[in-house]
């Protein structure tokens, strides 16, 4: 094909216009030469990703509000009405004479710029939701409920825990990430005797709460409110006595390493067989809980 007839006028078509911004947006309003409009979707997409996160973080549950079910109607909705307007903007649209791999190359360079922009503003953003997916933190987090966290999801080893925090970290040799209540750091000495904690050689105070039925037990576990030498209160499970890892040794945590427990203490993973997580390992700090389906939950630093 020769350059003149690369460069023949070519039609915009509303339909193809329609499905290219339905499929990869924004790349239906580049094909229909509408760039400025381009610029002005790229910046409420990620503006509007920003505030949305913020808000969600201040003031829960924010965009949880409308249910993941809902939230993916809602993108679904935008999806199509910035589709119809693409298509609408190529109805009567002057011919483009320019050769079809230029053409080509930047309606597709718009949507994989905006795509790029997303998946970086995923990546790198200070803050980000996760889904929690297991009863090893039991009462304060529940199968199912979506924490918001300090900390970009592509960096680890910048965030610095204190005993009491809710830490998001990974475990060497894993995939993906786990969340476990940080309870001593470096130079703190850690024990276990009859499923108390002893920090620096002094029992943790603790008092029973409550009672929680625990459907593969045969009586309700109790509910302990657990208090560290800073201050620090949180709510721990326990099943009963003669628990498996209710007892350790003292541990010293090392420089640079954090000890971690499942607040379910019979039923968590945790640093009495992993050993402690190394700062580098810490990825995040759980902030609060943003969504739940025992709603009076929602807003609650677990």
């Amino acid at each position: 094909m020769t350059d003149a007839a690369a460069a023949i006028p070519r039609e915009r078509l509303w339909w193809l216009a329609l499905l290219m911004n339905l499929v990869f947006p924004p790349a239906g309003y580049a094909y229909v030469g509408a760039w400025w409009t381009v610029a002005g979707f790229a910046a409420v997409v990620l503006f509007g990703a920003a505030g949305l996160t913020e808000w969600t973080v201040a003031y829960p549950p924010g965009m949880y509000a409308l249910g993941l079910p809902g939230i993916v109607v809602a993108i679904l909705c935008l999806a199509v009405i910035t589709s119809v307007h693409a298509a609408w903007l190529a109805v009567g649209r002057r011919p483009r004479s320019v050769p079809q791999l230029v053409d080509a190359a930047g309606y597709l360079g718009a949507g994989v710029a905006v795509a790029g922009a997303m998946l970086l503003f995923r990546a790198y953003w200070p803050h980000a939701f996760y889904s929690y997916g297991s009863d090893a933190m039991a009462p304060s987090l529940r199968q199912g409920d979506i924490v918001a966290v300090r900390g970009a999801r592509a960096l680890c080893g910048g965030v610095q825990p204190r005993p009491g925090d809710v830490a998001l970290y990974r475990r060497p040799g894993r995939s993906g990430r786990e969340m476990l209540r940080v309870v001593a750091g470096p130079g703190q000495t850690v024990a276990l005797q009859g499923g108390r904690l002893l920090l620096d050689g002094h029992a943790a105070p603790h008092r029973v709460v409550s009672r929680q039925v625990v459907d593969f037990l045969p009586r309700p576990a109790a509910v302990i409110e657990e208090t560290l030498p800073d201050g620090a209160r949180y709510q721990t499970l326990d099943f009963g006595p003669n628990g498996e890892l209710d007892d350790r040794a003292a541990l010293r945590v090392p420089a640079g390493a954090w000890f971690i427990l499942g607040d379910s203490r019979d039923n968590a993973a945790d640093s009495r067989i992993h050993g402690p997580v190394a700062e580098r390992d810490v990825c995040g700090i759980a902030l609060r809980i943003v969504a739940s389906e025992d709603k009076s939950r929602v807003g609650k630093q677990p």
